[in-house]
């Protein structure tokens, strides 16, 4: 018999006062049995995550394990259109929300939003192996696979913004065997906001993301 669905689903956020109305949205867009985390991300969403997986994600309790940045607003029902894909896509390691839709959302899927959206079985899934990884807004895995992938290697090098750590995962989901992309929702669009960061946050974001473009690499860090 299939283990029962349960999700775990992260929120880490580094602005709480800011963000907490969107976050409580998020916590009520809950339509599957969860567990709802909110952590600490002022050091880094990284090392929030890395938290989370080993502290928080059991293989006994959760089937599906979800982060969601703090400033989405999700569409109705969108559990289950995470849990269906895993059941109907073959070898899926990581499924992120379609994203398309709005101008924020296009910008973020960039080349994703290349590759066709297509039916399987009852849902569309958008199959993005080789043109865009799945963008760390919201991404979801079964918790075996999570596992599997496990803690992101640089979350303590002293950066608050590790612009490549959606690749990364990605990256390890494909080399693990999996596939990865996003599935639709018909009932709506993910919404981005913009929530504002105050200056110091904004200033160390720029320089992070400037460390990581001189030297795109996993290595030597």
């Amino acid at each position: 018999m299939a283990k029962p669905i349960r999700f775990l689903v992260v929120v880490p956020t580094h602005r709480p006062i800011v963000a907490q109305p969107t976050i409580d949205k998020i916590r009520e867009s809950l339509t599957y049995p969860s567990d709802f985390v909110q952590l600490d991300g002022s050091r880094s969403k990284e090392h929030a995550l890395n938290h989370a997986l080993v502290n928080f994600l059991d293989a006994s309790r959760h089937t599906i394990y979800c982060t969601v940045d703090d400033d989405l607003i999700l569409p109705l029902n969108w559990q289950h259109f995470v849990a269906c894909a895993f059941d109907r896509v073959d070898n899926l390691g990581i499924c992120g929300l379609d994203l398309a839709g709005t101008e924020i959302g296009n910008g973020v899927m960039a080349d994703g939003m290349k590759a066709p959206m297509l039916p399987v079985a009852d849902i569309l899934f958008r199959d993005t192996v080789g043109i865009q990884n799945v963008a760390g807004a919201c991404m979801s895995m079964p918790t075996a696979i999570a596992k599997q992938i496990g803690q992101y290697p640089l979350a303590g090098d002293g950066r608050k913004y590790h612009l490549e750590e959606d690749s990364w995962r990605c990256h390890r989901c494909i080399s693990l065997g999996y596939r990865y992309g996003y599935v639709h929702n018909p009932n709506g669009i993910v919404t981005l906001l913009k929530h504002l960061d105050d200056p110091q946050y904004t200033e160390k974001k720029h320089a992070d993301i400037q460390n990581w473009l001189k030297n795109p690499t996993m290595e030597g860090r």
